[in-house]
């Protein structure tokens, strides 16, 4: 195994491949720690990798945009796995304050389980607006740091709910950016579809308690379909 400790100072990490567990552990300093093969893919990671940011602002970001491939991925409030990984193989980080994951142009088959509540979350697919980009699933069961969702070129799905087709999982405020669709408040099943074929739904159908999500805002114009 490897571990990297990187002490004071801001650095910056770019890790292209691994074969072994290996730890990062960036130390003081505002670090930023880059998952990338050299080509925008995370098919280097064939092993686990273990990151802490330490203290400091750090940021991490998670590189598969130039994929072309349809895959699936999953992140939660401790890794993320999938996304052409290696099987079996995840990430997994702590103390990291800003995480910016990219996805690729196939189609994106992704699940947001929940995410830390002092980090920034942003994920993103087919970040270079490729005119051909995949037709994206996107899964929000829960949140608890500010978390935001966009999505480019391609018939793309968001879905806000939990097992129990709730929002009670949403604990922090989420923002979903999927073409041309705008803020609103929800309760029960709603349906939000674009004249790109771009749709998000959300459902609280399945909620036994009171307590809500804390906000869902979106971007544009809503259209029901």
């Amino acid at each position: 195994s490897v571990h990297l400790y990187t002490e004071a100072d801001n650095d910056r990490i770019e890790i292209k491949t691994i074969a072994a567990d290996s730890k990062v552990d960036t130390g003081l300093g505002n670090d930023e720690i880059h998952l990338n093969n050299g080509q925008d893919r995370l098919v280097g990671i064939a092993a686990n990798l273990d990151l802490t940011g330490n203290t400091g602002e750090d940021t991490l970001h998670a590189f598969d945009r130039n994929s072309i491939s349809s895959t699936a991925g999953q992140l939660t409030d401790a890794y993320i796995s999938g996304l052409n990984m290696a099987a079996g193989s995840k990430v997994s980080y702590d103390t990291i304050e800003n995480l910016n994951i990219h996805l690729g142009q196939g189609n994106n088959d992704f699940t947001i389980v929940n995410t830390p509540q002092h980090t920034t979350t942003h994920i993103e697919t087919n970040e270079w607006g490729t005119s051909d980009g995949g037709n994206d699933i996107i899964r929000v069961k829960g949140i608890t740091g500010d978390t935001t969702v966009t999505t480019r070129d391609g018939d793309d799905t968001i879905t806000v709910y939990d097992n129990e087709r709730s929002l009670l999982g949403i604990r922090g405020t989420l923002t979903l950016d999927a073409a041309n669709n705008s803020s609103a408040v929800l309760e029960g099943v709603e349906h939000w579809q674009d004249g790109d074929g771009d749709r998000i739904e959300v459902d609280n159908s399945g909620a036994t308690s009171s307590a809500g999500p804390n906000m869902v805002n979106f971007s544009g114009t809503p259209k029901r379909p």
